[in-house]
């Protein structure tokens, strides 16, 4: 049997609470104005515990401790950059969306707070010709218009809902044997007290084995019981969740997302991608940009393989696309911002970890030098093979794939 055992962060809320001290006191810098996100009122609301059912929000205000505090106050420092005017419409997704329109409003905020930190000057949803696009970036004599998409990983199928109830449900029970869930069914807002109370008699009952099946009133689990573990060792009864099936692969949903930006505006652009608990890496978006990696071989009849294997890309990238789709992505994607966030541990919230992919295709080509120290994947020479794409650095020499994979920026 395979199991993941609950610490799979499944969002931001969820990636502080699982290191983080449940204290019990909250606070706001005192550096800070006045909190435009996390009032005193809301804190106070949240004040009583942890709630992995609660709204994204609601989860963020109820984390204690340091951590806690400083993820806060990364979103107040971003969020007191939007302009007084056009804070109901950019920060409204975060105070009153849904928990994934509040978890991608995050990551844009975390994004232009970033750029604003290394010199750009940032509108956020400023008045262009073509309509309303999420940020508008300035450095000297260069501007940009950036369009911010989060990429959500359809290939994981779980329901995080249900899991998110359940784990409530079945917090407070400790115990040295807990269960490992192979699926669950709870419709709607079916009541989870009758598993609640199956779970206490089946643990209070000598261990039983195999897989073991409840269904009952809309809810439908399949579990089994795992441990016991070391003496004194007690953890929640709802400790190893369900596996994720994994179907298909994740090119088409980034290729969809980079098509429908650049095919929205009639000026080139820059689409960010936000790739923060996606299950989906960068090279996931070098792939869907330039095709996956493939090698070429030399074959002769009577020799068989001819040569050393010569790196390549399948024309299955968007950039190599037929038609007017890879048309317009061509001549109207500049390049694409690749970000995500990642947790500094438990005292220092969240770094935006981030590189710049350019678009080769383009017939006049930019080194994107203003972009520095961000990590550019430029064009770096022109043969009659092709043109040859490698990393710069904020100096213009050549990085490697783990110096770009280290850069990071704490916003």
């Amino acid at each position: 049997m395979s199991l993941k055992f609950f610490d799979t962060i499944t969002d931001l809320s969820q990636a502080l609470s699982l290191r983080l001290h449940l204290g019990s006191t909250q606070r706001m810098p005192t550096d800070l104005p006045s909190p435009l996100v996390f009032t005193p009122e809301l804190l106070e609301k949240c004040s009583k515990g942890f709630k992995h059912s609660a709204s994204l929000l609601e989860r963020l205000a109820s984390i204690q401790g340091a951590g806690g505090e400083e993820v806060r106050a990364q979103i107040e420092r971003a969020a007191v950059l939007v302009p007084e005017s056009q804070r109901p419409r950019v920060l409204g997704p975060l105070l009153t969306g849904t928990n994934d329109q509040a978890q991608a409003t995050i990551g844009t905020l975390f994004l232009a707070k970033s750029l604003c930190d290394l010199g750009w000057v940032v509108e956020h949803e400023p008045k262009a010709a073509d309509g309303t696009p999420d940020l508008r970036i300035r450095k000297g004599d260069h501007e940009y218009i950036v369009e911010a998409r989060r990429i959500i990983d359809t290939r994981y199928q779980r329901d995080e809902v249900g899991l998110a109830r359940l784990r409530d449900a079945l917090g407070e029970i400790k115990t040295s044997t807990p269960l490992a869930f192979h699926s669950i069914r709870i419709s709607g807002k079916a009541s989870l007290k009758p598993f609640v109370r199956h779970v206490k008699a089946v643990l209070a009952a000598p261990r039983p084995t195999g897989v073991q099946f409840f269904d009952e009133n809309d809810v439908s689990i399949e579990y089994e019981i795992v441990g016991p573990f070391a003496e004194g060792l007690e953890v929640s009864a709802a400790s190893f969740l369900p596996v994720e099936i994994i179907q298909g692969l994740p090119t088409d949903a980034i290729q969809k997302a980079i098509y429908e930006k650049v095919s929205r505006y009639k000026i080139p652009i820059i689409v960010a991608l936000d790739l923060f608990e996606s299950h989906v890496d960068v090279e996931a978006v070098v792939n869907a940009m330039f095709g996956n990696p493939s090698f070429t071989f030399d074959f002769d009849p009577k020799q068989g393989l001819v040569g050393p294997p010569r790196a390549s890309r399948s024309p299955t990238g968007l950039l190599m696309k037929r038609g007017n789709n890879g048309d317009t992505v061509r001549k109207m994607l500049q390049a694409v911002i690749a970000f995500r966030l990642f947790s500094r541990g438990n005292e220092s919230g969240f770094d935006v970890h981030a590189r710049l992919l350019s678009n080769p295709a383009r017939e006049t080509l930019h080194g994107f030098e203003e972009f520095a120290p961000l990590p550019r994947l430029l064009v770096t020479r022109e043969t009659a093979e092709g043109r040859l794409l490698q990393y710069r650095g904020e100096d213009n020499s050549i990085l490697t794939e783990e110096i770009v994979a280290k850069w990071s920026h704490h916003p």
